[in-house]
């Protein structure tokens, strides 16, 4: 919804700009510097909880249900630490690598390509799950 009054008021504007670079467009350049200002740190300060946030259940999700670390009887507390830390600065090293590789393809609507490859992974992740519903492996 606000995506959309975004736009129509970007056309009240004469705003050229589609995509991703609607917002900063209005932001920077059609608004006070005060208010630009706040809102892009407003921008910034919603996008760090996402990031941590998936960071921290894919840390998680790793250590626990792929390594297994908790069933582990011969890791100590601070070797169990170790490991989650230094899956946590892996996944953060990966985050940043496609942070790195979204800019460099550059592409106007990085929506519209997480929207396709969310397409072709969609049908094998519903396979995955049905799998492990119906099955006991």
């Amino acid at each position: 919804f606000l995506g959309g009054l975004l736009y129509l008021y970007a056309e009240k504007l004469g705003v050229t700009a589609i995509g991703d670079k609607i917002f900063p467009t209005i932001a920077l350049e059609h608004m006070p510097p005060f208010v630009a200002v706040i809102f892009i740190i407003a921008l910034i300060s919603a996008l760090f909880p996402s990031a941590d946030g998936a960071i921290t259940a894919l840390t998680a999700t790793f250590c626990i249900d792929i390594l297994g670390i908790q069933r582990r009887p011969g890791l100590s507390d601070a070797q169990q630490k170790k490991i989650r830390q230094r899956v946590h600065l892996s996944f953060a090293c990966i985050f940043l690598l496609f942070v790195m590789i979204f800019k460099w393809v550059n592409d106007p609507s990085m929506i519209g390509l997480l929207l396709k490859i969310a397409a072709y992974t969609y049908g094998p992740l519903l396979g995955l799950f049905t799998f492990g519903i119906l099955t006991n492996r």
